[in-house]
């Protein structure tokens, strides 16, 4: 959908009204799974084991950072200032991080590029 999505169309056209609800739905989605992730690890503490909790892990970090810009502009109000976060729309293309997140073989994939490449 990103890679649709234009600057420049009329932002009162179908494809944009229908890449604003799909945007706003995978926004919402992510947002009730970091809540349930930071309900049962505890958000930097975890009282059974500190190391658990979910902004010790650099994948939740990562998480984190991708879905804080989407629910900034979809919670605002005000469309001046919702203007002057469209850049944070950027950010949207880290959202493919989220299913690295999820399977193992793609996270040694990535960590062993990570540590190969300078």
């Amino acid at each position: 959908m990103l890679s649709l999505d234009s600057p420049v169309k009329n932002p009162s056209n179908d494809f944009a009204q229908q890449s604003w609800y799909i945007n706003t739905g995978f926004t919402i989605v992510f947002l009730i799974e970091m809540f349930m992730k930071v309900v049962s690890l505890g958000f930097i503490f975890n009282h059974r084991n500190p190391a658990n909790a979910y902004i010790r892990s650099y994948w939740n970090v990562v998480d984190f950072i991708v879905i804080l810009p989407g629910a900034i502009v979809l919670f605002q109000n005000d469309n001046s200032m919702v203007q002057s976060f469209q850049a944070i729309k950027a950010f949207r293309a880290l959202r493919p991080l989220k299913v690295i997140n999820k399977n193992e073989q793609l996270k040694i994939i990535v960590m062993t590029l990570n540590q190969i490449v300078p």
